[in-house]
């Protein structure tokens, strides 16, 4: 398989340029993903997937919790307001984050569920951990119902609203780049 990368100037030329140093026409390159793969040619075009790896890396889901440089500035956040205690890969909701979540909209005791209430889970971009559990789970669907931030359509990331900037600025001191 070779890999195949696009850059601007080259683009420009209209041309991609394999790993082995030789250029391609773009109009010699076939449109759809499925005769790509049949080929046995990835190609990658660096403008949109650096684009779109920037946007992950802020902002994403993982799984059905946040992630990414929001996720782990929240958490940053929430432990520093003692809302919860993160160790060795743990975490636990203290009672004055019981309190703060309560008042935040979310509902944290549910007896029916086995699933842990706060537990970490690392973050690929950050390398830090960030919220998953019922608490990870329910901060992203309370930020979803907000209207803070939006489901992207093609990709895991989320895009914030401005009332979602303002909303994680009162509310838990975040500034979004």
């Amino acid at each position: 398989m070779s890999i195949v990368s696009i850059d601007a100037q080259v683009a420009r030329k209209n041309l991609l340029t394999d790993v082995a140093g030789e250029e391609k026409r773009v109009a010699d390159v076939p449109e759809d993903a499925e005769t790509r793969n049949a080929l046995g040619v990835a190609y990658f075009w660096s403008h949109n997937f650096e684009k779109a790896d920037q946007a992950l890396r802020t902002a994403r889901t993982c799984y059905d919790h946040l992630a990414g440089w929001l996720a782990v500035t929240l958490a940053d956040r929430l432990s520093a307001r003692q809302f919860i205690v993160l160790s060795d890969g743990a975490a636990a909701v203290t009672e004055e984050g019981r309190r703060f979540f309560h008042d935040f909209g979310l509902a944290l005791d549910d007896p029916r569920s086995a699933r842990p209430l706060c537990r970490t889970c690392l973050d690929w971009s950050e390398r830090r951990s960030h919220l998953a559990g019922r608490l990870g789970a329910g901060l992203c669907q309370r930020c979803l119902d907000l209207g803070w931030i939006k489901r992207s359509r093609d990709s895991r990331a989320v895009t914030f609203t401005p009332k979602g900037i303002e909303g994680f600025r009162e509310t838990f001191g975040i500034t979004l780049p």
